[in-house]
């Protein structure tokens, strides 16, 4: 129940019907380390449900672990701070007037969503002390009153401890709200000693932040400050934006040198037809117009299957003189020749080793055969649609990448694939990159670049798999994308 609980705050709090455009917004180093077991949100400021604290900066939020638990010393327990542009002034009338607009707006949205009639919300209240000063930090004591919008649907007082430091040298102001329902003697307030702030002026400078917009289509990474390209990653078969940062650590040394990302929703796809070539470009285009994205020094990537949708859609942006125009494609370990995966599925299915590989080859066949036919009755389908063909040496569906940086990364790894699944090293991924990459190095020259790495496949979980994002190394890589 509780887990549900946190999982419907998270989703209210970013629903549609409130937040809708909000920006996700995060640092390369936590404002406030908390323990591993305290939950965490960041968004960007200002707010769309509070209007009137027109901040701009970062919330970064840490829930306590039995915070949604009405049962628990711990419920409604959670911090949040606020980092912000300029000096907020920070009295206690100050004070009161931002924390009644920012409840008031958040439970009027949330209520609204939730199907709560607004008409039981009631406006928030706030009445706050100051406390004697220690050092740079102004300390604040007092109660807020709103309505549990979230679990208990009635009226709900918290206490809660602030304290706001500005930063003169880097003309920022911290803020730091600590809020529990007990009376400050109780020892739920001991919580709060494990929770630490970035407090030097000196460190908060070096905090690097972006901001987040999603949509249907993507999910986009936008750094502060100065931007030095975009690095579009397109997933593998199953995958989504939420797996891509999970098993790629790309966003923070990428965001350090200003370079956007954007995760795509687009999976599924091992080749491309036309009219999706055609429709992927126009969600490109059009995000790099919505978002004011500058068009150059674009980079494409992807994993496995997002792989070839990268290659392929690199070339089709080319070749309709799209107005973007990628810079350099990388693969990470993609099934880039098809003719090669049937013939192998068939084999697997032969083979009867590896349940996971069987039945993943059962669809392959499924999806290949009424779409390309079988082999044995033509392969030009296969060749039309595919980013290679070994068995005829086709890369028509790369022919306009010739100037552009071409990057394959695998892990060839035989004794795993051989104990795994039965696998010679001409079943494997690389086996076909390797030929692809050797094929394109002829025609294209030295743009074109095969990098087999060793040890490197691992899954966020753990489990060792040559087949993952990790073989990546992703500083190695940012530097390519700045080496223009």
């Amino acid at each position: 129940m509780r887990q549900f609980l946190l999982v419907q705050f998270s989703f209210l709090i970013m629903c549609p019907g409130c937040l809708s455009q909000e920006d996700r917004k995060n640092t390369n180093s936590n404002i406030i380390e908390a323990p591993n077991d305290w939950s965490k949100e960041s968004f960007s400021l200002p707010l769309s449900f509070a209007p009137k604290i027109n901040f701009t900066g970062i919330e970064e939020v840490r829930f306590a672990p039995e915070w949604a638990n009405e049962e628990s010393p711990q419920f409604w327990t959670y911090t949040f701070a606020w980092y912000v542009d300029g000096d907020v002034g920070l009295t206690e009338k100050r004070l009161n007037e931002l924390v009644e607009d920012y409840f008031s707006g958040l439970t009027k949205s949330v209520g609204k969503n939730n199907g709560i009639d607004t008409k039981r919300i009631t406006k928030s209240t706030a009445s706050f002390t100051p406390k004697q000063k220690s050092t740079n930090w102004q300390s604040f004591e007092g109660k807020v009153g709103l309505y549990d919008v979230f679990f208990t649907q009635n009226q709900i007082k918290l206490n809660v401890k602030v304290k706001g430091k500005y930063c003169l040298q880097i003309d920022k102001h911290l803020i730091i709200f600590s809020f529990s329902p007990k009376s400050f003697e109780h020892d739920v307030w001991k919580m709060f000693d494990n929770i630490r702030t970035i407090e030097n002026c000196s460190t908060l400078k070096n905090v690097i932040s972006f901001k987040t917009k999603k949509t249907e289509h993507y999910e986009l990474i936008i750094p502060s400050g100065k931007q030095n390209g975009i690095l579009i990653l397109f997933p593998g078969f199953p995958e989504n934006p939420k797996i891509i940062k999970s098993e790629f650590k790309i966003i923070e040394p990428a965001v350090r040198k200003g370079i956007s990302i954007a995760l795509m929703e687009f999976n599924q796809r091992i080749w491309l037809e036309d009219n999706e070539k055609t429709k992927l470009s126009v969600i490109i285009h059009q995000m790099f117009e919505e978002n004011g994205l500058d068009k150059n020094n674009v980079y494409i990537g992807g994993f496995s299957s997002g792989g070839n949708v990268s290659l392929l859609i690199s070339n089709h942006l080319i070749q309709s003189e799209n107005v973007i125009k990628p810079e350099g494609v990388f693969t990470i370990d993609p099934p880039v020749d098809l003719l090669g995966l049937y013939e192998n599925a068939q084999r697997n299915i032969e083979r009867n080793f590896s349940s996971v590989s069987v039945q993943e080859s059962k669809m392959i066949i499924d999806q290949f055969e009424p779409n390309f036919g079988k082999p044995e009755n033509g392969i030009n389908k296969y060749e039309e649609f595919a980013v290679y063909t070994k068995k005829t040496n086709n890369i028509d569906n790369l022919s306009h990448l010739n100037e552009v940086k071409i990057r394959f990364y695998t892990e060839p790894d035989t004794l795993w694939w051989r104990q795994n699944r039965m696998y010679e090293y001409e079943d494997m991924n690389a086996y076909f990159i390797k030929s692809l990459s050797d094929e394109l190095v002829q025609k294209f020259g030295d743009n074109v670049e095969y990098i087999p790495t060793e040890n490197r496949g691992y899954r966020s979980n753990g489990d060792r798999h040559p087949h993952s994002w990790s073989i990546v190394d992703v500083n190695e890589l940012v530097k390519w994308i700045m080496d223009q």
